[in-house]
């Protein structure tokens, strides 16, 4: 089983708030406008107790018995001018882009389960990183685009309107992302489980994993 969550999206946008809604100069900016850091994958394996499940496993629906947790992640710091247009109302203009690619991964598998179900879990976490490998240059792609576009803004004074415009480019640069990444690897992830029955089939994994991403595969 694999599932795949969307919580780590705007991180930074939440807890950064006060650092990334800063004005910028034109001339300010570093000669490359689009930075990005690839944060290694990160795997975590958990052997449960079915009668105590950790907190935050996802619900297992019998007789499964055991799920990869993937969670594909942006972190993005965001240059922009802004130009009023209203009090309550302004255009924010990208200028410049700090992405930090990230990809936390957790197998569950239950206390005693036979190795066919590790070797399951452990191919869904294998997709996951395959479609993770070219993080930086997805990334790169979808922020040099966002360079020089504008956002409208509105809310009830100019603050808000500025917050909305933030999150507006933030969105667009998630949306562009995971497109590439995320939704690549749970598509395939499907693939998987459709060729194998979800583990419950003889086929062996590398050969399903090879027939999963034959009808998407990375350059």
């Amino acid at each position: 089983m694999f599932v795949i969550e969307r919580r780590r999206f705007f991180e930074l946008a939440a807890a950064g708030v006060a650092a990334a809604f800063v004005v910028r100069t034109r001339h300010a900016f570093a000669a490359d406008p689009v930075r990005v850091t690839r944060k290694e994958a990160t795997v975590k394996r958990v052997d449960f107790d079915p009668r105590r499940p950790p907190r935050g496993m996802p619900t297992l629906t019998p007789p499964e018995a055991g799920v990869c947790h993937a969670e594909f992640g942006l972190d993005c710091g965001v240059g922009y001018s802004i130009e009023p247009v209203s009090p309550t109302a302004v255009k924010l203009f990208v200028d410049e882009l700090d992405l930090i690619t990230l990809l936390d991964l957790t197998l569950y598998t239950q206390v005693g389960s036979p190795p066919k179900l590790h070797a399951h879990e452990e191919s869904h976490a294998t997709i996951a990183q395959y479609y993770y490998k070219n993080a930086v240059r997805h990334a790169a792609a979808v922020g040099k685009a966002e360079i020089g576009k504008s956002y409208a803004g509105a809310g009830r004074d100019k603050k808000s309107a500025e917050q909305d415009g933030y999150q507006k480019i933030i969105q667009s640069l998630t949306d562009a992302y995971m497109s590439r990444t995320r939704l690549r690897a749970l598509a395939a992830n499907n693939r998987f489980d459709d060729i194998t029955q979800h583990g419950l089939n003889p086929t062996p994994e590398k050969d399903a994993i090879a027939k999963a991403i034959a009808s998407d595969p990375e350059a």
